[in-house]
């Protein structure tokens, strides 16, 4: 099970000199926790529309479980499709019946499921959003608040039960307490699922450093490195000369490693700081 690219190429077109991705290789397996990082342009929205159809290569080959994905094999993209979830930026826009159960049941009705089915479905997707369905079910969506109708937007691609599930830039929008908690419910998604792939497309160096387990860089529609976050967050030069910062946690580590302190890795977030820290001062007292 995984999604592969293999000398992949797009252009928009329309007069645009330098193509939207260029010369991608990638290999994405079952189980993996992605960021896609970059600048707007980059190409890492337009690099995961690939991955299920919305758009197909200009040149070279993707294929999703050893499917290709092309205008060829048109036939074989509702499958590609259910099993590749997309999540898009602003999700709640989406939104349209009349009660959030209805709208979460949307996809699976089209799968022709039981009514039986579709019910499971609804209620085991809003519990791993944070929903309560008895509470939920029968609410309005535009009633919600903003960080509520992401998650009913989550939970209607969850209900496809999707192999892959990507976010873009889930956290736009909302307010640090919004982020947190999104970036929370996605990561207990991933970690409920034996074999779900997550992505999430971002800008955001600290939302990813908290969540994934491969980070990979886009630039001017390349990939400009794709490693473990704690090495990709090393190169901190690097990425400032394409205009990426890396986290003020990690560049606050690197100030006080100046300063005489002694750091095991890399520092991404808060957490991993603190425990570091915690660490020293233990070994210090003692």
């Amino acid at each position: 099970m995984s999604i592969e690219l293999k000398n992949v190429r797009y252009d928009y077109g329309q007069g645009n000199k330098r193509p939207a991705l260029d010369n991608i290789n990638l290999k994405i397996d079952k189980n993996e926790f992605i960021g896609i990082i970059g600048h707007t342009g980059s190409g890492k929205s337009t690099l995961t529309q690939l991955f299920n159809g919305l758009l197909y290569a200009s040149g070279g080959k993707v294929t999703v479980d050893g499917q290709e994905v092309s205008e060829d094999h048109k036939d074989k993209l509702k499958k590609i499709r259910q099993n590749v979830g997309l999540v898009f930026q602003y999700p709640e826009y989406q939104l349209f019946e009349e009660t959030i159960a209805l709208d979460i049941a949307f996809g699976p009705k089209n799968l022709g499921l039981s009514e039986e089915e579709i019910t499971k479905r609804v209620k085991d997707s809003m519990e791993k959003v944070g929903l309560s369905y008895e509470k939920f079910k029968d609410e309005s969506p535009f009633e919600l608040s903003g960080g509520q109708k992401r998650r009913v937007a989550i939970a209607s691609i969850l209900a496809m039960k999707p192999q892959y599930l990507i976010l873009d830039e889930p956290t736009a929008g909302l307010d640090p307490e919004g982020r947190d908690e999104i970036l929370s419910e996605i990561k207990n998604i991933y970690d409920s699922e034996d074999d779900m792939t997550v992505i999430i497309v971002s800008h955001s160096m600290e939302d990813i450093a908290k969540v994934a387990n491969r980070v990979i860089v886009m630039n001017q529609g390349k990939v400009f490195a794709d490693d473990r976050p704690e090495i990709i967050y090393s190169m901190d030069e690097e990425l400032d000369k394409i205009g990426l910062d890396v986290p003020q946690i990690t560049r606050a580590t690197k100030l006080l490693e100046e300063k005489g302190y002694k750091f095991s890795k890399t520092i991404i977030t808060v957490e991993e700081a603190y425990q570091e820290l915690i660490g020293q001062l233990g070994d210090n007292h003692e």
